[in-house]
């Protein structure tokens, strides 16, 4: 082998490795459905994005915006088109951790349910 295709050969692989690392490291999942949401708060201190959305603990998502709207503060996120989200979800601003990094943190909801009423057969 010559230089000049040994060298071609390591830029190769250098520039596939730092794309893999740049988008392993953004948070971006590539194959993966999300939803996007709108969330509107009073406060939203310390919140930015790209910040995590957690529904009962588990990662699903990140912050993808943050913007005002009518004197609120509208939060745009992206959460995994597999994660259940229910009409009566609550969100909230969290801390995380002894750096005290802000998250979302949303409690899905309950099912909708037709309490004593059955489906006729």
């Amino acid at each position: 082998m010559n230089t000049s295709f040994k060298v071609g050969l390591f830029v190769l692989f250098i520039s596939g490795l730092a794309g893999y690392l740049i988008i392993t490291f953004s948070g971006k999942e590539i194959g993966v459905k999300t939803k996007e949401y709108y969330l509107y708060f009073n406060v939203v201190e310390g919140l930015s994005p790209g910040a995590d959305v957690q529904v009962k603990g588990v990662k699903v998502g990140r912050v993808e915006k943050i913007e005002f709207e009518n004197s609120r503060v509208k939060v745009t996120i992206g959460i995994r088109a597999d994660v259940p989200v229910y009409k009566d979800a609550k969100a909230y601003v969290r801390t995380l951790g002894l750096m005290g990094d802000k998250y979302i943190y949303i409690d899905s909801g309950k099912p909708f349910q037709l309490g004593n009423f059955q489906k006729k057969e």
